[in-house]
């Protein structure tokens, strides 16, 4: 075989590998770009597309199912991303599901995410929207760590000057803390509002206990409350002390003026002895005493005999 021909076949042995070289780098690049087998075309509309570029892959549940195609501008506040996905995964991402843009790492590329959505609704279609949540910027997290980082170093900063007024016996609680007389003071006083909590427990559950009784229609509260008959009674026991009370009060103005009447310049006890009128009067107002008195005696015994007085002293009537 002569040089020539030697020549020839290892240039073409050069060619054929370059060639299937070519053909399986495109074969790879289409398959990382979703070149090759039917695509679902979806888009979103992000706020801020945080760096995403066309190229980037798209998950789905951490698995890459597709890339972005294209990036545009849609209008004066967002931006609308063009994704390709395979067909075959497409079933599973439903109508409601929708796309975040997050970073593969740290600081890694920028992708797009895709949730699932609800089991129950319908799949996406070629040419669907789908929802989107706007990706956290990296420099809101920073501003907002900068804004916690200045608050703990207040919050240091004012723990350290009340360290040192404590230590230096100044203020209120530097005082409490280094004079003793002042500590046992304040620790009285903590006792006596536990005290005083504790009291207003036992007060609480008494008034509970009281109501829950008048409300079961335990107890005689609760029968002066409930009882038509027994109110009919009290009634007429109030009314009887506040005739009662009537009656001795005018016997008491009537006494009270017959007494200043009796002690004046005109001679009281001598109109008395000799004015019939004024015998009279007198013998008006004894008798007025005396019927208040007996009012009064009698209505004291009807409170006595009635078994409404156990509803304050505790005891109850026996049938």
């Amino acid at each position: 075989m002569d040089k020539k021909v030697r020549e020839d076949i290892t240039l073409g042995i050069f060619v054929t590998i370059g060639l299937l070289l070519f053909v399986g780098l495109v074969y790879y690049i289409g398959s990382r770009q979703q070149l090759f087998g039917d695509r679902v075309k979806l888009t979103a509309l992000f706020k801020n597309v945080s760096g995403l570029q066309p190229g980037n892959n798209v998950l789905f549940s951490g698995i890459k199912i597709g890339t972005v195609k294209d990036i545009e501008i849609a209008s004066d506040s967002t931006a609308r991303v063009t994704l390709y996905i395979n067909s075959e995964v497409s079933q599973f991402i439903k109508k409601d599901a929708y796309a975040t843009i997050e970073s593969e790492g740290l600081m890694g590329n920028k992708l797009v995410s895709i949730s699932s959505g609800a089991a129950t609704s319908a799949a996406v279609e070629d040419g669907d929207q789908i929802r989107t949540k706007e990706p956290v910027s990296i420099d809101e997290v920073i501003t907002s760590f900068k804004a916690t980082s200045d608050n703990a170093r207040d919050l240091t900063r004012n723990l350290n000057l009340i360290s040192e007024q404590i230590k230096n016996a100044e203020g209120l609680l530097g005082k409490v803390v280094s004079d003793s007389v002042l500590s046992q003071r304040v620790s009285n006083v903590v006792i006596s509002l536990e005290r005083t909590g504790v009291n207003a427990a036992q007060i609480t559950r008494q008034v509970e206990i009281a109501a829950r009784q008048v409300n079961t229609g335990g107890g005689l509260l609760s029968k002066a409350l409930h009882d038509d008959s027994l109110a009919n009674d009290l009634q007429t026991t109030i009314d009887s002390v506040k005739y009662a009370g009537r009656n001795l009060a005018d016997a008491s103005r009537e006494l009270k003026l017959f007494m200043k009447r009796l002690n004046d310049n005109q001679g009281m006890i001598d109109k008395l002895l000799n004015d019939t009128a004024t015998a009279k009067k007198f013998e008006e107002t004894m008798y007025n005493v005396q019927r208040g008195t007996e009012d009064l005696d009698e209505v004291m015994k009807t409170i006595n005999n009635s078994w409404l007085l156990n509803l304050f002293s505790g005891n109850k009537k026996e049938d």
